[in-house]
């Protein structure tokens, strides 16, 4: 049992390393494309117009949760307007691009502070680690799938690696004009035409959707997930209980949320 705490406690670090590590990255990107929007205002020159339209599409990109806010909403309103009319006060032009810098500065401020934090956790756990007399695991990186899963079948799971390998990361060769040829087989006559093309736009519509999803996983999902893993046999009895663990642990599975989604969020990079 005191083997099974001490993985979970391993286990619960590696994420907390892994959190930290994808705020690091998050930082970073943001501040590249903070940077190149800022850039692309400055290139605007003395055209209030433009200044203020490449902020607002660079916010946008940054936070695609800000189509729904009414602030932006509003400034986008009144930018479509200014197009049209160019009696539209330089003020308002001004105070809407100081009013999106600020926004894209508060997110700096806020990813900074995260980034302090993240730091001084990470020298609360190395001291830590020193005042009980080796490192701890959660500043080691994981490097392979075997430092974090100890295996009982490995050469099952190794063809399990090389299929998945041979499936994702290999190029389906693939005749467009056979498929096409068959679909059209398949919704014949005008009739047929419309739902094969109802069809591909739902399905584009979903993966759309899909993609801007900002947080698809949750700890419903990830429950089933670790149902799932706890049926497979490839896992020890000392993970098996971890992930048991995991499932009455609430903190934990809002962490394992938290990861995910984070990289989830910088699938694009």
């Amino acid at each position: 049992m005191a083997l099974a705490s001490s993985a979970l406690s391993r286990t619960l670090q590696s994420i907390t390393a892994t959190k930290i590590s994808e705020l690091d990255k998050q930082r970073k990107s943001f501040e590249i494309h903070k940077n190149e929007i800022f850039a692309a205002v400055e290139k605007a020159g003395d055209d209030h117009y433009q200044r203020a339209h490449q902020l607002l599409l660079g916010v946008k990109e940054l936070d695609p949760s800000s189509e729904s806010d009414t602030v932006i909403w509003n400034i986008h309103s009144t930018l479509y307007a200014s197009y049209y009319d160019p009696s539209t006060p330089v003020k308002v032009l001004q105070d809407i691009e100081n009013l999106l810098r600020s926004r894209l500065d508060a997110q700096s401020r806020r990813l900074s502070l995260a980034d302090l934090y993240s730091r001084l956790l990470t020298e609360w756990l190395v001291s830590s680690a020193s005042s009980d007399g080796g490192p701890t695991p959660a500043m080691q990186e994981i490097t392979s799938l075997e430092d974090s899963f100890e295996v009982i079948e490995r050469d099952r799971l190794q063809q399990l690696r090389n299929k998945f390998s041979a499936v994702v990361f290999t190029p389906l060769e693939t005749d467009e004009v056979e498929i096409d040829n068959y679909l059209s087989s398949l919704f014949k006559d005008d009739k047929g035409a419309k739902a094969l093309e109802r069809l591909r736009v739902e399905v584009k519509d979903h993966g759309e959707r899909e993609l801007k999803e900002l947080a698809p996983f949750d700890q419903r999902s990830i429950k089933w997930c670790i149902k799932g893993l706890l049926k497979n046999d490839l896992l020890s009895e000392d993970k098996k209980v971890i992930l048991q663990d995991f499932l009455q642990d609430e903190v934990a599975l809002g962490e394992i949320c938290d990861v995910l989604n984070m990289k989830y969020k910088n699938l694009k990079n």
